[in-house]
Parts: structure tokens; sequence; C-alpha cells
């Protein structure tokens, strides 16, 4: 891929967050819950975003670079240059990089540079830059 493409994914950005695992006691199984009740949907948004904007999935082995802002809508009276209140810059990242996991590569590991801030904007969403090399 030549250049960068880039997109952006409205609403509100969901964090990664915690996950928990245990045996169901009916199925014996092992469960798997979080507490992003929004990751799921959020998940889906990036996905029909990139596809939408034509973002070509990396070849195995080659390098994937990310340029992210997550956008805040400011409230009023705020005056801090950034949203320094949760979620956390780390646990967005998590989820974006499983969001692109299948779409833009076929694993995380391949992303060896990101560039990542939280800012205020006018309204929630997430503006994506990502580029990949052979």
């Amino acid at each position: 891929m030549k250049g960068w493409v880039r997109f952006t994914v409205p609403g509100k950005p969901a964090p990664k967050g915690s996950t928990r695992s245990f045996v169901s006691r009916t199925t014996g199984r092992v469960v798997t819950i979080t507490d992003s009740v929004r990751l799921r949907d959020w998940t889906k948004q990036v996905a029909v975003a990139a596809r939408a904007h034509k973002v070509t999935k990396a070849p195995k082995g080659a390098s994937v670079a990310l340029n992210v802002r997550f956008i805040r809508r400011r409230p009023s009276g705020k005056r801090l240059r950034y949203p320094t209140t949760r979620p956390d810059l780390d646990k967005l990242m998590r989820a974006l990089l499983d969001a692109l996991t299948g779409v833009a590569y076929d694993d995380d590991a391949q992303v060896c540079l990101v560039m990542a801030d939280k800012a205020w904007g006018d309204e929630d969403g997430t503006a994506i830059s990502i580029r990949w090399e052979a």
C-alpha cells in the first residue's frame, strides 16, 4: 500500500476493558466476559469504516504503521488541552488493534509503529491513518 489510508469511525470509541473467565456450572465450558458493553458494536463499526475506505489487508510479514486520534466532544467549561479522564489511551488502543485484526492485518503483532492521542473535538469519533510496507 503506497501512502496512508485515512478514515474516521464516528461515535464514542470503546475501550478494551478487563475480562474475566470462569467455568460454567451448567455447560462445564470456559466462559469469558468483558466489562466493556459497547466493545462488540464499536469493533464492528471500525471494520465497516475500514472496508468502506478500501483498507487492504497487509500481507503476512508486512510491517504496519498506525496514526490514531481518539476524539472526545469537549464538555462545556473544560479548559484542559487534552482529555485526561477515562478511558485510558492504552485500553482504547488495545480495542482498536483487535478491531483491525482480520481487516487491516492478520495479526496485531504486525503493527510496528503507533502514534496515538486523545483530543477534544466537536463530535466523538476516531480518526485512523494506516499504511503497510511489505
